[in-house]
């Protein structure tokens, strides 16, 4: 009895944990943020045309616009409360996917902080395509690889660059399974250097990819604080001995990927930003799911570290205003 309670509290509260986020989201209390109007220009543009004619008009992907199309055409929902009902299931999906970990509450907490801002709150079609991501990469664990399949699909037409989610996710399940941590992260690593080689003998084709986006013409900064404490986090989750799993060893390497990333693309700002915005969120997982002790305080100290430093951030560059 005391078990179906509990169940029926946490029930509860996740409902209203992802009711009040989703309100955040869809109704912007606190402004609209940067990238909100873009999705008001669009959605205010939507009509009841084929399929055809919305994939012509907008360079959004389809899963999106049928979603969009969906809301506005037969739900008769504003741009607000298609947005609230869609970030509404993304962080429902998250708080499911965290709910097998050791400290399921430490994780959404670190997750709302850290990535909330940046993707619920802004970037709307990313932040539904890694909560598929998220269930995606449960499946690979239980070995249910047509559900994987289905999800990671998905989650592509909702955001196309979750194809590099998926690709990493079973690379670094491939590496745990067979490999050593140290040789998992040599691999890994040395990655860079051939992103680099891949770079340099498509140039041109990069180079032209960059003039097309003209809002990402600046080198990423390597030594920023989200790069700089993320790095710390990774080592002291490795020194501690927390990453004890294959699920952890999988997220853990998924994390060191974006570092690769974003090493091996650092010319070329839009590949380096995107994939490391992308994979680095799946260090939710591992960010409290350990026995907090004398051992692992550091990595727990860093990881609130990072959350707090990401929200300051989020907040200083205006993505709760505008």
């Amino acid at each position: 009895m005391a078990i179906k309670k509990a169940s029926f509290l946490n029930l509860c509260f996740a409902v209203a944990a992802a009711g009040v986020l989703a309100y955040v989201a869809g109704y912007r209390p606190f402004g609209l943020g940067p990238d909100f109007p873009n999705y008001e220009f669009f959605y205010d543009r939507l009509g009841s045309g084929s399929f055809s004619d919305l994939t012509s008009q907008f360079r959004f992907e389809p899963g999106f616009l049928l979603a969009a199309q969906y809301a506005k055409v037969i739900l008769q929902l504003d741009v607000m409360g298609f947005v609230a009902v869609l970030m509404f299931v993304s962080i429902a999906i998250k708080l499911y996917c965290f709910s097998g970990l050791k400290y399921p509450l430490l994780a959404f907490l670190f997750y709302i902080f850290a990535w909330f801002p940046v993707h619920e709150n802004t970037q709307i079609r990313a932040a539904f395509s890694i909560s598929l991501m998220f269930l995606a990469s449960l499946q690979v664990f239980k070995g249910r690889w047509a559900y994987f399949a289905l999800l990671s699909c998905g989650a592509y037409f909702f955001h196309a660059s979750s194809l590099i989610a998926a690709v990493v996710l079973l690379v670094s399940y491939f590496l745990s399974r067979f490999g050593s941590v140290f040789l998992s992260m040599a691999v890994v690593f040395a990655s860079a250097i051939l992103f680099y080689m891949f770079v340099g003998v498509f140039s041109g084709h990069f180079m032209a990819l960059r003039a097309s986006y003209v809002d990402a013409v600046n080198a990423p900064t390597i030594f920023s604080g989200v790069n700089i404490l993320g790095f710390l986090f990774l080592v002291a989750s490795y020194l501690s001995g927390s990453i004890d799993t294959v699920e952890k060893r999988t997220y853990f390497l998924m994390a060191c990927f974006s570092f690769s990333l974003l090493f091996g693309f650092y010319n070329f700002p839009v590949l380096a930003h995107r994939p490391r915005e992308l994979l680095l969120v799946f260090m939710a997982f591992i960010a409290f799911d350990y026995k907090l002790s004398y051992r692992t305080l550091a990595q727990a100290v860093i990881a609130v570290a990072l959350a707090g430093w990401v929200f300051y951030r989020g907040i200083s560059m205006g993505l709760f205003s505008g």
